[in-house]
């Protein structure tokens, strides 16, 4: 007997298999995997009825199989992550129309007469409304940037000294003048705007959570001949080596983060859309010096990485 394998057919055949099975509810990786061994067992019951089957046909058959079962368990996993994310996407999308009406009416409220016992109230519902809205944005940021859908963005020219600048205008209406600017000039690249004052937000936002009270965080944009640099440093509790491992993946929070609103979005964000751009980032924390995260952004990266 001589076994002849379609590698094309058996590919289309197995990715239509994973992506069949991701549709069923309740279905699990592992029952995609077990009914590949339920086919090996048969197969070779079948065959070896018929026939005697050699070690190299065996061979064949085994690794047909493997790459079989490879290619569902990829195809049901992906197929799963995009139905998961665009979930993911309609949820955050539905919650912002009311979230903004109700922004919209406690501010109406505040700005009206009101008692003394009154007006505190008002300012708690903006302020919890606002930070859900930032809980939101995570979302889909992270959502977005994890779909790749961000990499169609188109890019242009731009300066990343000014977005972060006029970003950290902006956060001073929030936080307060603890914020030290530093830069030699313009920073221009080939970037999409919104992406980088994401990037920045999601960045300084995490320092102003974990800073030392009363204490100054400090931006920093630098370059060279093909990258450009941000600094974002703040002083407080080290992160610690195993914690810094992970920083960055969604939905990992460091011990000292767990006293604190939201649900680990912010630097997954930052990582989505560093990566999106090649670049890379890194952070570097310790008791006597602080915590640093470094962005290092080439100024025209490969198309493609970001689609122009």
């Amino acid at each position: 007997m001589q076994i002849e394998i379609d590698a094309t057919k058996l590919i289309q055949s197995s990715k239509a298999h994973g992506k069949n099975r991701s549709g069923i509810p309740a279905y699990l990786i592992g029952q995609v995997i077990f009914e590949y061994h339920i086919l090996r067992e048969v197969l070779f019951q079948v065959l070896e009825e018929k026939t005697e089957i050699n070690k190299a046909d065996r061979d064949i058959i085994l690794s047909a199989l493997e790459e079989a079962v490879n290619v569902s368990s990829v195809e049901f996993v992906l197929d799963v992550k995009e139905t998961q994310d665009h979930l993911l996407r309609t949820i955050a999308h539905d919650l912002k129309t009311p979230l903004s009406a109700a922004q919209s009416g406690a501010e109406l409220i505040r700005q009206s007469p009101m008692s003394k016992t009154t007006l505190p109230l008002a300012e708690r519902v903006i302020g919890q409304t606002k930070k859900m809205a930032e809980m939101v944005d995570e979302i889909l940021d992270t959502s977005d940037t994890r779909s790749n859908q961000r990499e169609s963005c188109p890019l242009s020219e731009c300066d990343l000294e000014a977005i972060a600048r006029e970003a950290i205008e902006v956060m001073k209406l929030t936080h307060g003048d603890w914020f030290v600017f530093v830069s030699d000039g313009p920073v221009i690249g080939l970037w999409d705007p919104e992406s980088l004052r994401r990037m920045i937000v999601n960045l300084v936002n995490n320092a102003i959570k974990y800073r030392t009270p009363e204490t100054r965080v400090t931006v920093t944009i630098r370059q060279s001949q093909d990258e450009a640099l941000l600094e974002v440093h703040n002083l407080g509790n080290p992160i610690s080596a195993a914690d810094q491992a992970v920083i960055l993946n969604p939905f990992r929070r460091t011990q000292a983060a767990c006293t604190q609103k939201g649900w680990g979005l912010g630097l997954a964000c930052v990582k989505s859309i560093v990566d999106a751009y090649s670049g890379s980032v890194c952070v570097e924390s310790a008791a006597e010096k602080g915590t640093r995260f470094v962005v290092a952004l080439p100024k025209r990266p490969k198309q493609s990485s970001m689609a122009a």
